[in-house]
């Protein structure tokens, strides 16, 4: 249970929830404010804080308050045993811990001074967009970045050992949690998180809140069945699926990631065409004629027939000179593609040299640019779609304002994520909601026989009972009326 917290802690796009670990907080807040309010106690206490005459620390007196020394020592040594490698030294007195918080945040300044002095000879405009852009960190911040870093490796560490040692025993959900987890951690997949409830297509049940939550946490979902070997009664059947066609069915994993894309019951279809239709949404919030499922684009007839058909047709793209047909694919991130848990890549890479080799030859021949967008079923896109995706967003600032600034080119992107990110977790969610209510179906049928084929079972036993009986009687007849008569 701690370890989720741990990992609900980090950021969300080191693949946690953004939970502030208040214990580091409070290890590094007293220290931090300290140091901060330094130059105005320098004037109330000048026999204890001496400062230089550019208002840097030069000395701390020890003597002055044992107690505040002794307090600030104490926390600065707990946080040094979570971030061995951080800012601090194990030999650190009271005035060179207070030296090196102060130095944290003046070294973390000095950027914005630096872009300033580097932008100067650009336009006024895009000086204060630089600006406005690079903010400068607190050093509580700063030090509380170091904690997440360090946590980050130790968690993974942890996690990869625990594949490890669960592999060689032959239980494979480990690896599955953590590949989804790794999967997990960048600026995508975590976006929806960040979504918001105004717009009516970011609002969640609570059910799909719950199974997108135990999903990118590795926890199991308490909604989905589980067969446990000792104490079932049903048939094991119903919690494998065998829709990759293989010949041995796959065990149905409890955290839900099988159940998103599963071939059966068309929930990789229906997954599939939520994302179609929310990219195609998004393209025509650019003031694009996004068009889905075009008919009749390539020159050659024969290649429609080969059910060569693109999902997305833009007419107008700008700044390219030529149309543009976008195919969308949705994969896994645990499939044969993915060469070693920390690919996380590799999946995304696969499905678009699938689709390059599908379109890329023909659209070539029509006159037509192809640009394959490819997400994972954690929220990944693929980076050559972000790219154009990119560059249509400063076309229509362009178009429409005149100059594409950096700020609002982000904002778009961001929203873009957001809403993507979020079409993927709410139809997983759903997706997993659907299969769950069929093997709940399946499993109380079977129940439903298995009482049935009880009752048979003890009818049929009472009525052997009885033939037996009547048997017993019709044989022993005389004696039982003998029997009868000598007790009267």
């Amino acid at each position: 249970m701690y370890e989720w917290y741990e990992k609900a802690a980090l950021p969300i796009e080191k693949g946690g929830l953004a939970i502030r670990n208040m214990g580091v907080v409070a290890l590094t807040a007293f220290a931090c404010s300290l140091a901060a309010s330094l130059k105005h106690m320098a004037t109330i206490f000048p026999e204890w804080i001496t400062l230089g005459q550019r208002g840097e620390l030069l000395q701390i007196s020890h003597d002055a308050s044992p107690e505040l020394s002794a307090q600030v020592r104490q926390c600065v040594e707990q946080y040094q045993r979570r971030v061995p490698q951080g800012a601090f030294k194990e030999s650190d007195c009271f005035s060179a811990i207070l030296k090196t918080i102060v130095d944290l945040e003046s070294s973390d300044a000095t950027a914005p001074r630096e872009t300033q002095s580097q932008g100067s000879s650009q336009s006024p405009s895009s000086c204060r967009e630089g600006l406005r852009s690079i903010r400068s960190r607190t050093s509580q911040a700063v030090l509380y970045s170091d904690f997440v870093k360090e946590e980050l490796q130790r968690l993974l560490a942890r996690a990869k050992a625990r594949v490890d040692a669960s592999y060689e025993v032959g239980y494979h959900h480990e690896r599955v949690r953590y590949r989804n987890w790794l999967s997990s951690i960048n600026d995508d997949s975590g976006a929806w998180l960040m979504a918001g409830t105004s717009p009516k297509m970011f609002e969640m049940s609570n059910t799909e809140f719950v199974s997108a939550i135990c999903r990118r946490n590795t926890v199991e979902d308490p909604t989905i069945p589980k067969y446990t070997e000792l104490m079932s009664r049903e048939d094991p059947s119903i919690f494998r699926c065998a829709c990759d066609g293989s010949s041995r069915p796959k065990l149905v994993d409890p955290y839900g990631y099988h159940l998103v894309g599963c071939r059966i019951g068309a929930n990789a279809i229906r997954l599939h065409d939520e994302v179609v239709a929310m990219v195609a949404k998004l393209f025509r919030s650019l003031r694009l004629d996004a068009i889905v499922e075009p008919l009749r684009l390539f020159n050659d007839a024969d290649e429609d027939a080969s059910n060569q058909r693109p999902y997305i047709f833009i007419r107008n793209p700008r700044g390219l000179g030529r149309q543009v047909i976008i195919d969308v694919a949705v994969t896994g991130v645990d499939g044969q593609s993915r060469s070693n848990d920390e690919a996380t890549e590799r999946p995304l890479q696969a499905r678009y040299d699938q689709k390059m080799a599908k379109y890329g030859r023909v659209a070539e021949q029509s006159g037509l640019l192809f640009v394959p967008a490819v997400f994972s079923h954690t929220g990944q896109i693929h980076g050559e779609f972000k790219a154009f995706v990119k560059e249509q967003i400063k076309q229509k600032l362009v178009a429409f304002e005149g100059d594409a600034k950096a700020s609002k080119t982000r904002a778009a992107m961001k929203w873009w994520s957001k809403c993507i990110s979020m079409a993927i977790a709410k139809t997983a969610s759903r997706n997993v909601a659907f299969k769950v209510a069929k093997m709940r179906e399946a499993i109380m049928m079977d129940q439903d026989e298995f009482l049935m084929r009880t009752s048979d079972q003890t009818e049929a036993g009472l009525e052997r009972a009885n033939a037996t009986f009547l048997e017993d009687v019709a044989q022993n007849a005389d004696l039982y009326i003998a029997n009868q008569s000598g007790s009267m």
